[in-house]
């Protein structure tokens, strides 16, 4: 069965289909088209926002004619009711597996506290893996894990504890293998345009001055019949050749620039992505104070098509840099 099955978007006042992209205002949890929040920037029923006419699922399914809504599961962990098909707990965060949903034995540890008010996914859909089993409601550096949760979108089950230890602990430092593996595509599929477009083009910078490091002194060996006569030739110059000797000391030297930037990233990268979602929460806020949900949840996220345009840009920009200046 379909969660929002027989609700309208009290937007447009088209039928929810079960393909549709969907989303919850914070305030009352009215389910909307995805596209109609950002169009209107705010929940269509703010106006009985805190009245005795706010929406509830309840109100909803009763005036279609349906006694209540579909039954409602507790968590395991902390007691919440979620909604039979949500994934994820939305006052813990912890995932709600089958054997979740048909407990009812009291449960386990103690609560957070106040559940958000809408009781079933929390706003826009932002945390399909959970918030790693922090409260919603707790605020990371001002900012509550609900927001952030809804800036990061993805893998949020292992950025939101890190978060929160950072800014327990006052701390930079936070190991992130993406981040060491894959710099610059790390940074750019995070949304951080300026850093990833600055380590991108540092990148691109010494692999170009290598590679015209390497066919500069490969030409000046003499043209090769094959790649593997060339080989050889650069390997016998570095045996015997001083300037030969002196390209390896380079290339080598790049290599250590390269490794201390992926060290620096990875190790600042967490701290990084952090301080880039608060500010990119506020700025939304001080833009849209009634709906600034919706548009951290369009600003936020992930960008595999920006990530795929670095890569691109990596492989093919310093050979036709290299053929532009003719070396």
């Amino acid at each position: 069965m379909f969660f929002y099955e027989g609700l309208s978007c009290p937007y447009c006042h088209t039928r929810f289909e079960e393909t549709d992209d969907i989303v919850a205002c914070p305030t009352c949890g009215a389910p909307h088209h995805r596209d109609c929040w950002k169009e209107h920037g705010a929940c269509a029923h703010a106006d009985d926002h805190g009245t005795a006419q706010q929406w509830t699922r309840d109100k909803a399914f009763s005036d279609l004619g349906q006694n209540s809504a579909p039954k409602q599961h507790p968590c395991g962990n902390c007691g919440t009711d979620n909604s039979p098909y949500a994934e994820f707990c939305s006052h813990c965060g912890r995932p709600l597996q089958a054997e979740n949903w048909q407990s009812q034995s009291e449960p386990a540890g103690q609560p957070f506290g106040t559940p958000p008010p809408f009781g079933e996914y929390a706003p826009f859909h932002s945390q399909p893996t959970g918030f790693g089993g922090i409260n919603p409601d707790e605020t990371v550096n001002g900012e509550t894990a609900a927001d952030l949760a809804a800036a990061v979108q993805t893998n949020t089950q292992y950025y939101l504890p890190r978060f929160r230890a950072m800014a327990q602990k006052n701390a930079k430092l936070s190991w992130n293998w993406a981040a060491f593996l894959i710099p610059s595509y790390w940074l750019l599929f995070r949304k951080q345009y300026l850093l990833g477009s600055l380590l991108l083009l540092m990148e691109i910078t010494l692999s170009t001055l290598t590679m015209a490091a390497m066919f500069s002194y490969a030409t000046a060996l003499g043209t090769s019949r094959s790649v593997e006569e060339m080989v050889a030739r650069l390997l016998e110059a570095a045996q015997t050749d001083p300037a030969m000797q002196n390209l390896v000391h380079f290339i080598s030297a790049i290599g250590v620039v390269l490794l201390l930037m992926r060290l620096i990233v990875a190790l600042f990268g967490n701290s990084w992505y952090l301080r880039h979602n608060i500010q990119m929460i506020r700025r939304c806020r001080d833009q849209y104070p009634e709906g600034y949900q919706a548009q951290v949840a369009a600003a936020g996220g992930t960008s595999f098509i920006l990530a795929l345009i670095g890569y691109m840009c990596m492989q093919t920009l310093p050979t036709m840099i290299l053929m532009l200046i003719g070396v």
